[in-house]
């Protein structure tokens, strides 16, 4: 079970190599999303890289590290996967997780607090069209 990933909606017609998921890696449990998973289309599902989550996390969003010039500079998994995160045992501290897209199963490089008590009820696109651009 998994959620889809956005895309950038300029390159969105393009074939990409990876796809970043939020999703349950282990079939039998389903709900919540726990997992953040990183998949080679040109591979499949062999080729999966997974980071276990101690709390629930929201949507992916890849974000390239050197801007839109990455789709043609540099390998299209580098840059920084970005998930909101929430802890029901620890609710006032949402947080926005930031991993490095070549290294998933390493986990969070940053973790920014945002001192809201949020529960991922936002879709990451409203998040993002409404705060962030």
């Amino acid at each position: 079970m998994s959620s889809l990933a956005l895309i950038l909606t300029d390159m969105g017609t393009s074939e990409q190599k990876y796809n970043y998921l939020m999703a349950c890696n282990e079939p039998d449990r389903g709900l919540p999303f726990m997992d953040v998973i990183k998949v080679d289309m040109e591979k499949g599902s062999s080729a999966r890289k997974v980071w276990r989550a101690d709390g629930l996390i929201s949507e992916c969003v890849f974000a390239p590290r050197a801007g839109y010039s990455s789709s043609t500079e540099l390998d299209e998994d580098d840059g920084w996967i970005i998930t909101q995160y929430f802890n029901p045992d620890v609710p006032e501290e949402t947080q926005f997780l930031i991993i490095d897209a070549k290294d998933v199963e390493a986990g969070p490089v940053c973790r920014i607090k945002t001192g809201l008590q949020d529960t991922l009820s936002f879709p990451w696109n409203f998040l993002l069209l409404t705060f962030f651009v």
